[in-house]
C-alpha cells in the first residue's frame, strides 16, 4: 500500500514539473504578444493578427490595377522608370513630367516613365487623378490603400507589373520616389557602359542596420514583424536600379516572403537575400539632404527631399550651358569630378566605393538605445552631490548654470563676476558625472562643493549629447524642491556672460508673470544631416525637414508654472539629444506654451563688445577671461558714454584696460 502511495506521489511530482516547464515555455513564447497580457505597440495597418501573406494582397495572375495606361511596356525601352507617388502629389508629378522625366530618348536609348499610386478614400481626389490619367496616360493605380506603411505593397505591385508585362521589352528598372531629382544622362551613361544587362541591383547600400524599437519613429519595427537583431544589407528605397531579370527574381521571392512594412528593407534586403541577389553600392545615389549646389547635382545620380520647385530650378540650371561651364572650369575644383565629389562631399574613397555604408548614429544614442525619459530620470534617486538648504528661501529667480564636471575655471569666473551672491537670485551649477570616473576629479568636485555649496551633480554621464538629460534633471529638481520658492527659472551655459542687473530689471517690470518662456527664438531651423557636425541628426531620429520653433539653449528663462509643464511633458516625449530643440521646441509645443522672443538674449559668437551692447542680457561664447574682463568693463563703469565713437573699440580682450584700434 505504501509503495502505491509513493508511486502516486512521484507521478504527481513529475506531472507538476512537466506542467511547470510547459507553462514556462508558453509564457516565454508569448511574451510581448497581444494575447499574453503584455502591452505591445503595433505598426499601423499591420497589427499582430493581420495576415502578411503577400499573395493575399497581390494576385499573381490577374491584372488588378484600378487605372491602367493604354500602352504600358508595348514599346522597347532601355530603361523603365517607375515613380512611386502619393495620390495627392499632383505638383510633384507635374514637375517630374516637365523636367527630368520629360525626355524619351537619352544618349540614343529609349526611356519610359510611369507613376505608381495606391487608392484614396477621397472621391474628389480620385476624380482629379482620373482626369490626370486621361490627359497624360502615365498613371497606374493599384487596388490598395496608399499609405507609408503600404509602400511595400506598392513596390511588390511594381515588380509584378514589370515581370508580367515588361520582361521582353525592357532592360532596366529604376524605382524612384516623387521627391527625388534624377540626373538622367549620368545614369544612362553608367548603364550603357556596363558589360552586361543582367544581375544588377544598385543603390545607396546600408549595412548592418538594426530594427528601431522607438515606437514614435516612422521606422519602428516590433518583434512580431521582424524578430532578428540586424537587417540584411539593403539599398535606400528613395531610388534604386535593377535589371529586369532581378525584378523577376525579387517578385518570385516576395510571393514567398511575409510582408514587412519597411519597403527598402523588404524588397532589396529580405527578398533579395531569398532570391540570392546581392545589392551593390553606388555612392552617387544619395538619400541625405545636402547643402544646395547645382554643380554637385550635375554629377550625382539622385538627390533626395526635393520640392517641385527645387526639381524645376535644378533642371533649368543644369540645362544652362553657362552654369555647367562655370561648374566645370571656375569652381576651383578640378572639373568638379566624380572622384572629387566622392572624396570631398560623399566622403568615399574611390578604391572603396563599393563598400557598405553603415548607418551613422549620434554618439550615445544608437538605434537600440531607449529614448524613454523614465529610463534615465528618477524622482526617488538622489543626486550624487546636493547642496545644503537647497531652495529653502523665497526669491525671484533661480539660475541653473549648466557646467561640465571639469570646467573649474569657468565656474570660478562666474562666481567672481555675475554669479556673486545677491538678493532675489540664487545660483547653482548643474553637472553630470565623469565618463572615465577619475578619482582625483571627483575629489576636487567634492572640495569645491563643500567650499561653495552651489554644486549639484546628477547621475548621468556628462557629455554634449546628454545635455537634454541635464535639462530634464534641472526641471525635476525645480519641480520637487523649488516650485513654491521662485517665480522664475533660468537655464544658462557656463560660457555665457550674463548682465544680471538688466535681466532682473526685465523680470521685475513684467506685467505677465505666468506662462513665460523667454529667450532668443530660432524659426525654420533644419536638422544637420552632416555626420561630422556636433549637431548631426539622422533621419530615423528626426525625419522632418524643420524643427519646431525653439529658444537658443545658451540661455532661456521660464516662469515656475512653465517649468512644471515642461517637466511633465518631457516624460511623454521621446528623448531628443539636441537639448534646446527638445525642451523649448518639442516639449513646449506639446505643453501649448508660447515662446517669447527677446533679442537681448544674444546667441551668436564674436559679440564681445559689451560696451557697445551693454543693454543686452546675454553674451554667448565667453571664456573665463572674457567673463572677467566683461564684468570689469560694465561693473567698474569703464565703458565710454553712449554715442561715443570709442565705444565700439572697448572689448573683453582688452583685460579691462582701454584699447583703441587704429585702423
Amino acid at each position: 500500500m505504501k509503495s502505491k502511495r509513493k508511486i502516486f506521489l512521484y507521478m504527481t511530482i513529475v506531472f507538476m514539473f512537466v506542467f511547470y516547464v510547459l507553462m514556462s515555455l508558453q509564457i516565454s513564447n508569448t511574451e510581448g504578444e497581444p494575447n499574453s497580457g503584455h502591452n505591445i505597440v503595433s505598426v499601423e495597418g499591420w497589427d499582430y493578427n493581420t495576415t502578411r501573406d503577400t499573395t493575399h494582397y497581390v494576385l499573381n495572375t490577374n491584372l488588378s490595377a484600378h487605372i491602367w495606361p493604354e500602352h504600358f511596356c508595348d514599346l522597347n525601352s532601355f530603361l523603365l522608370i517607375m515613380v512611386c507617388s502619393g495620390p495627392s502629389n499632383f505638383e510633384a508629378r507635374s514637375a517630374i513630367r516637365d523636367t527630368w522625366g520629360h525626355e524619351r530618348i537619352i544618349l540614343g536609348n529609349n526611356v519610359s516613365l510611369f507613376f505608381l499610386l495606391g487608392e484614396t478614400g477621397n472621391s474628389s481626389l480620385q476624380y482629379d487623378i482620373m482626369l490626370e490619367s486621361d490627359r497624360f496616360g502615365d498613371i497606374i493605380q493599384e487596388r490598395f490603400l496608399d499609405s507609408y506603411n503600404n509602400l511595400t505593397l506598392k513596390s511588390v505591385f511594381m515588380l509584378k507589373l514589370v515581370s508580367s508585362y515588361c520582361a521582353n521589352s525592357t532592360k532596366y528598372l529604376l524605382k524612384i520616389d516623387d521627391d527625388m531629382f534624377v540626373n538622367m544622362i549620368p545614369v544612362l551613361r553608367m548603364l550603357r557602359d556596363r558589360n552586361s544587362t543582367t544581375d544588377l541591383l544598385m543603390g545607396k547600400l546600408i549595412c548592418r542596420a538594426r530594427p528601431i524599437k522607438d515606437t514614435s519613429s516612422k521606422w519602428y519595427s516590433p518583434h512580431y514583424m521582424y524578430p532578428h537583431q540586424v537587417y540584411p544589407n539593403y539599398v535606400s528605397g528613395t531610388g534604386y536600379l535593377m535589371s529586369v531579370d532581378v525584378a523577376e527574381k525579387l517578385y518570385k521571392a516576395a510571393l514567398k516572403t511575409p510582408i514587412f512594412h519597411l519597403e527598402d528593407v523588404y524588397i532589396t534586403g529580405l527578398c533579395a537575400k531569398r532570391a540570392g541577389v546581392k545589392p551593390k553600392n553606388n555612392p552617387l545615389f544619395t538619400y541625405q539632404t545636402m547643402n544646395y549646389d547645382v554643380c554637385l547635382y550635375m554629377r550625382l545620380y539622385t538627390a533626395h527631399r526635393f520640392t517641385p520647385s527645387d526639381i524645376r530650378k535644378t533642371y533649368t540650371l543644369l540645362k544652362d550651358g553657362n552654369v555647367t561651364r562655370e561648374c566645370t572650369y571656375h569652381r576651383g575644383r578640378p572639373n568638379f569630378s566624380v572622384n572629387w565629389i566622392m572624396n570631398n562631399i560623399l566622403k568615399v574613397n574611390k578604391p572603396n566605393k563599393n563598400k557598405c555604408e553603415f548607418p551613422t548614429e549620434a554618439e550615445g544614442w544608437g538605434r537600440n538605445v531607449s529614448r524613454n525619459v523614465k529610463d534615465y530620470i528618477s524622482e526617488t534617486a538622489e543626486p550624487h552631490i546636493m547642496p545644503k538648504n537647497f531652495c529653502n528661501e523665497k526669491r525671484i529667480l533661480l539660475v541653473f548654470i549648466h557646467s561640465k564636471f571639469d570646467k573649474f575655471d569657468a565656474r570660478r569666473a562666474i562666481r567672481e563676476t555675475w554669479g556673486q551672491k545677491r538678493d532675489n537670485v540664487s545660483f547653482y551649477f548643474l553637472l553630470g558625472e565623469d565618463k572615465n570616473r577619475q578619482h582625483e576629479v571627483q575629489l576636487k568636485l567634492k572640495d569645491e562643493s563643500e567650499k561653495y555649496n552651489d554644486i549639484i551633480q546628477e547621475r548621468f554621464i556628462d557629455s554634449y549629447n546628454n545635455l537634454t538629460l541635464k535639462s530634464i534633471s534641472m526641471l525635476k529638481l525645480f519641480y520637487l524642491h523649488c516650485v513654491d520658492s521662485y517665480q522664475y527659472l533660468a537655464k544658462i551655459d557656463d560660457d555665457v556672460f550674463l548682465n544680471i542687473a538688466n535681466l532682473l530689471e526685465e523680470l521685475k517690470n513684467r506685467s505677465i508673470t505666468t506662462n513665460v518662456l523667454l529667450g532668443h527664438i530660432y524659426n525654420g531651423t533644419k536638422p544637420f544631416r552632416d555626420s561630422t557636425s556636433k549637431w548631426f541628426v539622422p533621419y530615423e531620429v528626426y525625419p522632418d525637414d524643420i524643427y519646431p520653433p525653439y529658444l537658443c539653449g545658451a540661455t532661456y528663462i521660464m516662469s515656475a508654472d512653465v517649468a512644471v509643464k515642461l517637466y511633465h511633458f518631457a516624460f511623454e516625449t521621446p528623448i531628443f539629444y539636441i537639448e534646446d530643440v527638445f525642451i523649448t521646441g518639442m516639449c513646449s509645443k506639446k505643453a501649448n506654451v508660447t515662446l517669447e522672443d527677446n533679442r537681448n538674449f544674444n546667441c551668436y559668437p564674436a559679440k564681445k563688445y559689451v560696451c557697445f551692447n551693454k543693454h543686452k542680457y546675454v553674451y554667448h561664447y565667453f571664456g573665463p577671461k572674457d567673463i572677467i574682463n566683461g564684468h570689469r568693463l560694465l561693473i567698474d563703469k569703464m565703458c565710454p558714454a553712449s554715442g561715443s565713437w570709442l565705444i565700439s573699440f572697448y572689448n573683453v580682450s582688452c583685460c579691462g584696460s582701454i584699447v583703441v584700434l587704429i585702423l
